[in-house]
């Protein structure tokens, strides 16, 4: 069968990894830190492209995943939390991890280490799933929830991932679900196109707080607006793109004002050479700064809705093993 599934370590790093050798495409994880996607590779123009933008040794991560966050699982918040702070249901907490800005940001298990529980290859697919059991470790988040991450690599060089949420806690609890992706494509960001099914961005402030508003932009489930808008400046009166300009126009300000604000408010957090690193990232081909605001920091508060779950189902779970979730066809 052409899809296997592989443990390795290469420098200082352990992986798990998914393969798929009918078309050459392979997909490493990093089950010790946050269960984070390190590598998606397939051939293009007959040499192997890795598409993430990844974490070169061990000593490159330990330095760099608290500032950049690549490709790290955001849970149980997404974005920012103004000074670590929130109010549920009349009561205040504060998150004492924070980032240099003294916000927290990006949730607490992106450092966490995922167990294996379940890895499966057939003809027809290559999976793994991944595990962390999060007990009330961090004051300002009382709760106590498992979070199961499946990787699933599915013919045609298509990849899903599924995340499964189970709150043991006796209460409800809020949680909201992200990923932090950066791309590396080899070229500059304005020759891309990235498509998904959505027509609204959250707005942030300078720092990079959600605002509660939402803004309509339909450029993310319709990119070659966006694409236009780049390629054809001074074609204006083109009939073809003429009823989109204002579309256009938005979309790409947008984009570019993103851009500058993420810089903006890493100027006082991050050194000279790491800033200055951070804006190549921002100007080069990694997705980072558009796919923030749209794919994972959905909501005026970082935490979208509340998680409850059965009384009988939770105590049950606390004893037994979870199963892990079962594949979804590739649609």
């Amino acid at each position: 069968m052409s899809f296997n599934v592989k443990r390795f370590s290469q420098n200082g790093l352990s992986f798990v990894g998914l393969q798929d050798t009918a078309t050459n495409t392979f997909i490493a994880i990093l089950p010790q830190f946050g269960a984070l996607l390190h590598a998606f590779e397939f051939p293009v123009e007959g040499a192997p492209l890795n598409i993430i933008d990844n974490y070169s040794d061990k000593d490159d991560l330990d330095q760099s995943l608290a500032i950049s966050y690549k490709s790290s699982k955001l849970s149980p918040f997404v974005c920012r939390l103004r000074d670590g702070k929130y109010n549920l249901d009349g009561r205040d907490y504060e998150i004492s991890q924070k980032f240099n800005d003294g916000n927290a940001i990006h949730g607490l298990l992106y450092n966490k280490p995922f167990k294996i529980v379940d890895d499966f290859a057939d003809d027809n697919l290559a999976a793994v799933s991944l595990r962390y059991h999060y007990k009330k470790e961090e004051a300002g988040y009382p709760f106590d929830y498992v979070c199961d991450v499946r990787y699933t690599l599915l013919p045609q060089q298509t990849l899903q991932i599924e995340t499964t949420i189970l709150n043991l806690s006796e209460e409800a609890m809020p949680l909201a679900d992200g990923w932090h992706p950066y791309f590396q494509l080899g070229g500059i960001i304005d020759n891309y196109e990235f498509q998904f099914s959505s027509d609204t961005l959250v707005e942030f402030d300078e720092g990079l707080i959600p605002t509660g508003k939402l803004i309509h932009d339909p450029s993310f489930a319709n990119p070659s607006l966006m694409q236009q808008g780049m390629k054809m400046q001074g074609k204006q009166n083109d009939p073809a793109i003429a009823e989109h300009m204002d579309e256009i126009k938005a979309a790409t300000d947008h984009a570019a004002e993103r851009r500058k604000l993420r810089v903006e408010a890493m100027r006082d957090v991050l050194n000279p050479e790491q800033l200055a690193l951070y804006e190549t990232q921002q100007k080069q081909g990694n997705m980072a700064d558009i796919m923030d605001s749209a794919f994972g920091d959905m909501g005026g508060n970082p935490f979208m809705g509340a998680m409850g779950d059965d009384e009988e189902d939770a105590a049950a779970a606390k004893d037994e093993p979870l199963k892990p979730p079962t594949p979804v066809p590739a649609r």
